[in-house]
């Protein structure tokens, strides 16, 4: 009974678990989105702020990062993971 309730547990945890993992790709490309948004900002109303330009594409690239780097590990430990990475495109 013990074995079979465990095999149920995951049963449900996994579709949960997959929805998680979906959800913190999400975020951390809201993250980098939010500071895109900020750096534009930036750019359009004060345009002599070298350090916070740095800062603000600093961290953007720092949250790009976290997604690109977790799409490559959730599709690692599971093959059918969704492709919901988006690299950012930025005008030059």
């Amino acid at each position: 009974m013990r074995a079979h309730a465990q095999k149920n547990h995951w049963k449900e945890e996994l579709p949960r678990t997959e929805k998680e993992m979906i959800w913190t790709m999400m975020y951390f490309m809201h993250q980098r989105d939010i500071w895109y948004g900020r750096l534009l900002n930036l750019r359009l109303e004060a345009p002599d702020t070298g350090g916070h330009r740095a800062y603000c594409e600093q961290m953007m690239f720092q949250w790009e990062e976290f997604s690109r780097i977790a799409d490559f590990q959730f599709r690692h430990g599971n093959p059918d993971f969704p492709g919901v990475w988006k690299p950012i495109v930025m005008p030059l």
